[in-house]
């Protein structure tokens, strides 16, 4: 495997047995632990629980259009759906809010599972960015990159200029 797909599997399984502590941790949720506040301001843990769920629903989003090649806003709604998907969910029995976390990471690990080389590398829109703005990061990103580049590749012509230069010294001596 190349380097990128060993991080993304290396990663895929920590990300599962994170997932599976989490269930482990809200197997014993109650109706009434879910409607409790959260230590975020305005949410209750029914609030966190469906945004773990949709949180992991956009990024299957996301790598299914990698895989195709094409890039996806996190939240084809944008913030608005984000935010009214959250508080839609938010207020469900805890049994329901388990199973959809339970569901949305399955989903998730599925969706890593399927990435193709080529889908790896392919960078896609953040969660709140614009199209515009994907051009923008690309291309500051193959600067970025190229700059990498000639530097070393100025550093690997400087030592091959330091060698010749040794090496005539030596011999001349």
């Amino acid at each position: 495997m190349n380097g990128e797909l060993d991080d993304l599997e290396r990663n895929r399984r920590e990300a599962a047995a994170a997932h599976a502590r989490l269930v482990a941790h809200l197997a014993t949720l109650t109706d009434a632990q879910a409607a409790q506040p959260s230590l975020l301001p305005g949410w209750s843990i029914g609030h966190v629980l469906t945004h773990l769920a949709r949180n992991a629903d956009s990024h299957v989003g996301m790598l299914q259009a990698a895989n195709e090649g094409r890039a996806a806003a996190q939240y084809p709604g944008g913030l608005e759906q984000r935010n009214a998907d959250i508080e839609a969910g938010q207020g469900r029995p805890a049994a329901a809010l388990v199973a959809d976390v339970i569901e949305s990471n399955g989903r998730l690990e599925a969706a890593w599972s399927a990435m193709t080389a080529d889908a790896v590398s392919y960078t896609h829109l953040r969660a709140h960015e614009t199209v515009l703005d994907l051009v923008c990061r690309l291309l500051l990103e193959k600067k970025k990159n190229n700059r990498i580049t000639i530097r070393r590749r100025l550093k690997h012509d400087r030592t091959r200029y330091d060698i010749a230069t040794r090496t005539k010294q030596i011999a001349s001596q």
